[in-house]
């Protein structure tokens, strides 16, 4: 099978573990997120642009990282 490459901020994984973890033992939502990260590429040191990018529009914090991998 392909492995499809998709790119995130780190805030991706603090969502979906939290949203996991609410329903399902936490070893398996640790697994889970193991297999996941295999798959994808986080984005590290977004700060400083989800910063500008927040401050310049008033957006979310979670909007701002996503937008700012867009910059």
């Amino acid at each position: 099978m392909d492995v499809l490459t998709i790119y995130e901020p780190t805030l991706f994984k603090v969502e979906f573990v939290g949203l996991l973890v609410r329903y399902n033992p936490r070893n398996i939502v640790e697994k889970l997120m193991e297999e996941i990260e295999a798959k994808i590429r986080l984005h590290a040191g977004l700060d400083d642009e989800a910063y500008k990018v927040s401050l310049a529009t008033g957006c979310r914090a979670a909007d701002a990282y996503y937008y700012s991998m867009c910059i």
